[in-house]
């Protein structure tokens, strides 16, 4: 666990992310670093585009190949569910895709046969 690995510090606290003082963030401290580290990861390549904090949550919840509802603390099914972003799996038929010009010739193709 995070808090028994991290007893060297002289302030102990539950917050896992800490400032340099080994206490807490306030809101504030916390979205100035955020925003800090999001320039820099985006200056050096790192990341190609802005995410929010929160969407760690989303992404963790996604990939997560268990209980999701279990590990993501929500005691609702629906609301562990809502943050799920992961796409059902879905079989392709080999056809022509909607609205791509082969579908558009095809289509054509049909209406006006040689």
């Amino acid at each position: 666990m995070a808090l028994s690995t991290n007893t060297q510090t002289k302030v102990q606290t539950s917050h896992i992310l800490r400032g340099h003082t080994g206490r807490g963030y306030t809101r504030t401290g916390f979205n100035a670093v955020w925003q800090r580290e999001q320039r820099a990861a985006l200056e050096s390549e790192a990341i190609k585009e802005r995410f929010r904090f929160h969407d760690l949550k989303i992404k963790a919840i996604s990939d997560f190949e268990g209980d999701t509802q279990r590990f993501s603390g929500h005691k609702i099914r629906s609301m562990a569910e809502r943050y799920n972003r992961t796409p059902d799996h879905v079989n392709t038929l080999d056809k022509t895709r909607i609205g791509t010009k082969d579908w558009h010739r095809k289509a054509q193709n049909e209406k006006n046969p040689h």
